[in-house]
């Protein structure tokens, strides 16, 4: 039987968005004929590669509008392959504050046949503020390798050594690039600021590669002018992501706007709980006190008052935490698990004609 060819178009860059498009292929590639573009700029060879494809998967909503003129010609073309040509549009942005109601964006969106949102929240606003047939619209959470992110006691002890981190101390670790919306300042001003926390043993590791200087510089200044400056490690963005969360207790998702936040589940299948803003798409996967704990999102001191429960949590609870959170992805949260819901929106789609 002729494989479905699938064309993946992702954006460049080693975010959420792309990894999880990265992955999606590589779980896809033995059932179609995939082929991902990451931040293609030759308009023509995409064009070229849409009216050869079967199934579009966009991951950026700019996507839709650069391959607009290639599906006006693929339905220009009488053919069944043509007309049963299908469009998956992955919705990885919170769109907070976004409303797509005009005719433009009613007729570009009438070219998508599934959009695949990453939470309840970006699906309602979607409904609300959108041009969109509700019944195109689904959520499925993302996932993450749990091969690839684990626990392992030899590589906690050797990072902790090598940071020079005290056993005593607890680590909260920020992993994110250094942008506005990012917001790392706010775990900054929330432990400087609490005449509790800045004297706490702590340690806070930001991992992230600073895409927006202004703002790193801004948030660098920021901790020189604390008391907490040598409570803070900065360390590069790195391929080996999966063995820093070894040296974590607690992950804390910083953002002002975050539509999911991929890591939280990468700390997660590390054994490690994870501190996150209400409005993040994760908040609705988490069980506050059972694998996290949930803070009002931008709220400094209500993130201080949660990095103190965290703190008086017993070792014993922290590790109850980490082991449950590993089951959640266990059960939940696998590429194999995201690969089947994908596998069953596709099927589905092509079923229809």
């Amino acid at each position: 039987m002729k494989k479905l060819k699938i064309l993946n178009l992702s954006s460049k860059g080693k975010g959420g968005l792309e990894v999880l498009a990265k992955n999606l292929h590589e779980k896809l590639k033995n059932e179609f004929d995939i082929k991902t573009i990451a931040g293609e700029e030759n308009l023509l060879k995409i064009w070229k590669l849409v009216i050869e494809s079967n199934i579009i998967f966009t991951h950026k909503n700019s996507f839709i509008k650069r391959i607009f003129p290639a599906l006006i010609i693929s339905s220009s073309i009488n053919s069944k392959e043509q007309n049963n040509k299908k469009v998956i549009a992955f919705q990885n942005f919170s769109l907070i504050g976004s409303k797509k109601k005009d005719i433009f964006h009613k007729i570009l969106y009438s070219k998508v046949d599934k959009f695949i949102t990453i939470s309840k929240k970006i699906e309602e606003r979607m409904k609300e503020n959108w041009t969109v047939d509700p019944k195109k619209i689904i959520t499925i959470y993302p996932a993450v390798d749990n091969e690839k992110f684990f626990f392992s006691p030899e590589i906690r002890y050797k990072l902790r050594d090598n940071l020079k981190i005290q056993k005593d101390e607890i680590v909260f670790g920020v992993v994110a690039k250094f942008l506005q919306k990012k917001n790392q300042e706010i775990i900054i001003k929330a432990i400087s600021n609490s005449e509790e926390l800045k004297n706490e043993k702590i340690k806070i590791i930001f991992v992230g590669a600073p895409e927006d200087k202004n703002y790193y510089k801004k948030v660098s200044k920021m901790i020189k002018n604390t008391s907490i400056e040598n409570k803070i490690i900065f360390l590069p963005f790195t391929e080996e992501i999966n063995k820093i969360y070894n040296a974590f207790d607690f992950l804390v998702i910083t953002s002002k706007d975050e539509a999911f936040g991929l890591v939280g589940l990468e700390a997660l299948s590390t054994h490690v709980p994870v501190i996150v803003p209400d409005e993040a798409g994760i908040s609705e996967v988490l069980e506050n006190e059972k694998d996290s704990f949930i803070y009002k999102t931008n709220d400094e001191k209500n993130l201080a008052e949660k990095i103190e429960i965290a703190l008086g949590t017993p070792e014993e609870k922290r590790k109850t935490m980490g082991e449950y959170g590993r089951r959640k992805i266990e059960e939940k949260f696998t590429m194999k698990r995201f690969a089947s819901d994908i596998k069953k929106v596709i099927y589905e789609l092509t079923k229809e004609n």
